[in-house]
């Protein structure tokens, strides 16, 4: 079933509606190395961004895959157009990416399911909803100020829903940077908190305190 164009399955896995993705973005790439032989970085990255990653990213939240094929095949996605630069041919896929500072697709996810729980926590939705995620106000360890219930689910499966899986990552924030009073300014924040993360070029890495392999 296909709704606000993203296909859900009965088992949830959304292996359709990645591997309709990955076919899309391709089928755009396809048509950026037929028409520009030669690119310099700066156009190559701004073509990227505008015309195939978007289509990647679109409602990620919802559909953010933890099976590693499913990983394995979006990044390989982001490795194809890096081939078209002369400069990155003999580069390995990190190394296309810290040469053309561009993130990882998983840690990107990562990123992006961050700014939607801050939104919801914080109101930027609409108010008069109630909340699917709950903080945890009787905590007496350490965390931030709008740390989240822990649950621990009774089916694997539930494990990976959104309101699971953002908890071990939204609680190892600092409290500087979900206190942001604007989405812009967590977003800033967050960079800066996560500036030094191996996973931002490696998306087989751990972000730092999260216990799960890959985090989602």
């Amino acid at each position: 079933m296909k709704d606000l164009g993203v296909i859900i399955d009965c088992k949830l896995k959304f292996q359709d509606h990645v591997k309709q993705k990955i076919n899309k973005a391709y089928s755009i790439l396809g048509i950026l190395r037929r028409n520009f032989k030669e690119m310099d970085v700066d156009s190559f990255i701004s073509l990227y961004k505008l015309s195939a990653r978007c289509h990647l990213e679109y409602a990620e939240s919802v559909w953010n895959p933890h099976y590693m094929y499913l990983i394995d095949d979006l990044e390989k996605v982001q490795k194809r157009p890096t081939e078209i630069l002369r400069q990155c041919r003999r580069l390995y896929y990190r190394q296309c990416l810290e040469f053309l500072n561009l993130l990882t697709l998983a840690f990107r996810r990562n990123r992006g399911v961050m700014i939607e729980v801050y939104k919801i926590l914080t109101g930027k939705y609409d108010p008069t909803l109630p909340s699917i995620l709950h903080c945890n106000i009787n905590s007496t360890t350490r965390g931030n100020a709008l740390k989240l219930s822990t649950y621990h689910p009774k089916y694997d499966l539930c494990k990976y829903y959104f309101t699971v899986r953002v908890i071990s990552l939204w609680n190892i924030l600092p409290t500087h940077v979900i206190t942001a009073v604007s989405v812009d300014s967590f977003k800033n924040r967050l960079d800066k908190f996560w500036a030094n993360e191996e996973a931002r070029f490696d998306y087989k890495a751990n972000l730092s305190g999260c216990g799960f392999a890959r985090c989602f």
